[in-house]
């Protein structure tokens, strides 16, 4: 049976915003109070199986997180529609920076899955140190699972790690995974970001998560940014611990297709492991699309690059110039996505070429 939904729009997501925190199959549900979704009554749900997972999922995800806009997202036109799409955030980030890309989607008649990764925006403290490569992989299998009960037809967005996650279901699941989008994906770290992660990645810097109030030291050395501090107001905690699950993560991937193991923390030197990547990533056979640009000192665009190029399965790429000023940290971002209150640099003026890209 179709929902009915009593709508709310806010001027830019003028979109059905379904975040399931029922207290009863037919009754209200209340989306958290912020600044992209209000109040919205969903009325007549059918008690399927399928909507009993997903509310139970979201529910516990909700429990989880410091602020609710961090959590795990939800947008449905029905409970069924011949499309669907998971899309999965970068490191520090969340479904909260990834609306725009959600309701590009969702405009074009897909339901929406915008999963949290773990570890992220949590109310326990330290869940960042303590979180796993292996807590990711489970994750996004989940998310795939319940992009399956809301779509006939299951796509792929990711963006940074989360791309490195789309990889992942893509060569797992290759019957399942229609479409992968990609947006500078952890494809491999670059080298400067390999070689800290290595270095500091189990450092106790618990002085990440207090930059609230900016009097440590460690946050008057570090002079953290806007885009960054307002993360960290938000509960964000930074740990370099994550950055080490990163290319713990990538390994995990290449290890199980490529045949052959590579030591940790992946590729640093020599071209054996290079071969041995792109042996993993090319049994890949899902239509991609990708995305990379040449500001990017996150992940390594070169390699990002080389990929598409040879990819057989390729329907589409762009990759954006340095003098068009769009870098890792805001190539997924349009105007309302941005960070914090500074402007510049804060999303990708370019926006609309990447949802012009993916043809929908």
């Amino acid at each position: 049976m179709k929902n009915k939904l009593d709508l709310k729009f806010n001027n830019y997501f003028r979109f059905i915003a379904a975040v399931f925190t029922f207290c009863s199959l037919s009754a209200q549900a209340n989306l958290p109070q912020y600044t992209l979704a209000e109040k919205q009554t969903i009325s007549q749900i059918t008690p399927e199986n399928e909507l009993l997972q997903i509310k139970t999922y979201l529910s516990a995800d909700l429990q989880k997180v410091s602020n609710p806009k961090h959590a795990t997202h939800v947008y449905l036109h029905n409970l069924k529609e011949a499309k669907s799409i998971l899309i999965m955030h970068g490191l520090f980030e969340s479904p909260n920076y990834m609306r725009s890309l959600a309701k590009a989607f969702f405009d074009a008649g897909y339901n929406v899955i915008s999963l949290r990764l773990d570890g992220h925006f949590e109310k326990t403290k330290f869940a960042d140190t303590n979180v796993k490569a292996e807590n990711w992989l489970t994750t996004a299998e989940n998310g795939l699972h319940m992009a399956g009960l809301v779509g006939e037809q299951v796509e792929i967005l990711g963006y940074s790690t989360g791309g490195t996650l789309g990889v992942y279901l893509s060569l797992k699941h290759p019957q399942v995974v229609k479409k992968l989008y990609l947006i500078s994906p952890a494809l491999k770290l670059s080298l400067p970001v390999q070689s800290t992660v290595k270095t500091v990645g189990r450092t106790d810097f618990t002085t990440w998560s207090k930059c609230d109030d900016k009097k440590t030291i460690m946050c008057k050395m570090i002079q953290f940014p806007d885009q960054l501090s307002s993360k960290v107001n938000e509960g964000l905690e930074m740990a370099p611990a994550m950055g080490l699950e990163v290319a713990r993560l990538i390994d995990l991937v290449v290890n199980q297709f490529a045949g052959e193991v590579i030591s940790f923390p992946g590729d640093q030197s020599g071209n054996n492991k290079l071969a041995q990547m792109r042996t993993a990533y090319m049994k890949m056979q899902v239509p991609l699309y990708m995305v990379n640009t040449d500001l990017d000192n996150i992940v390594d665009k070169t390699f990002n690059k080389q990929f598409a190029i040879e990819y057989p399965f390729l329907v589409k790429s762009l990759s954006f110039a340095k003098r068009q000023g769009v870098y890792h940290g805001n190539i997924n971002k349009n105007y309302l996505d941005r960070i914090g209150n500074t402007k510049k640099y804060s999303f990708n003026p370019y926006f609309q070429k990447i949802i012009e890209l993916f043809d929908l």
